[in-house]
């Protein structure tokens, strides 16, 4: 009876549009991430996508995991993945651990999208006269995600990447693995999406990356997120 509902379930995925969480992407043994993109005005009210101006409509860049760097304020991931032009790095904070952004507007409606232990990133066009923002959300569907990134003892050995996502623009984006030292510096290196990418597989908005890693907390992910996407789902499966 299971097993029959859920090839009907699979079957319905495949004609159906994508809904915001994909369950049979997710495994237990895995840390399953998903990361959203939401533009405001100066008070944090959400601007739907489709009303804001042409100078916000840019892919921005995701600094995924990578613990050592995200208490530096993604200093040295902002060397492999610059902002688009005109665009500048603002911040980037935990919900519930740190104050958040824009706390005492009363019109920060995006706050309502976000829960406790989320790592978020806000970029911005002024310093000094701002007309909006862009807030890069990534978060756990289980647990907190900067808990389980921050206290990654050892390593996680992780045996793949599982990618889906809203937009095939999306897949078009290669990632950017780096390895970040104590002292301070780093080693960068392309991880092209093309390479994984199955031309008989039915769904075109998934990729399954085979690669075999530990993972730490001297260890990120960053890529662009496009602009015609609103989410993308990532799941890093664990060995058993």
């Amino acid at each position: 009876m299971i097993k029959d509902s859920l090839i009907k379930y699979t079957k319905k995925i495949d004609v159906a549009p994508l809904p915001d969480i994909l369950p049979p992407l997710f495994k237990t043994k895995s840390i399953n991430l998903q990361v959203k993109r939401f533009f405001t005005d100066v008070d944090g009210q959400i601007i739907d996508k489709g009303s804001v101006a042409s100078n916000w409509q840019r892919d921005y860049p995701v600094y995924m995991l990578g613990d050592f760097d995200r208490v530096g304020g993604f200093n040295l991931s902002q060397s492999t993945l610059h902002q688009p032009n005109g665009i500048k790095f603002l911040m980037t904070y935990v919900h519930g651990l740190q104050q958040p952004f824009l706390y005492s507007s009363g019109f920060n409606t995006v706050q309502l999208n976000f829960k406790l232990g989320d790592v978020i990133t806000i970029f911005t066009d002024s310093f000094d006269a701002p007309t909006g923002y862009v807030w890069i959300q990534q978060t756990a569907l289980s647990g907190a995600l900067s808990s389980i990134i921050s206290n990654i003892e050892q390593h996680i050995h992780v045996k793949n990447i599982s990618l889906q996502v809203d937009s095939t623009d999306q897949l078009e984006f290669d990632w950017q693995e780096v390895n970040f030292m104590p002292s301070g510096i780093y080693q960068s290196s392309p991880l092209i999406l093309a390479e994984f990418r199955q031309p008989n597989f039915k769904l075109t908005d998934y990729i399954l990356i085979k690669k075999d890693f530990k993972l730490t907390r001297f260890k990120g992910f960053n890529f662009l997120f496009s602009f015609s996407s609103n989410y993308m789902n990532i799941n890093f499966r664990i060995h058993e």
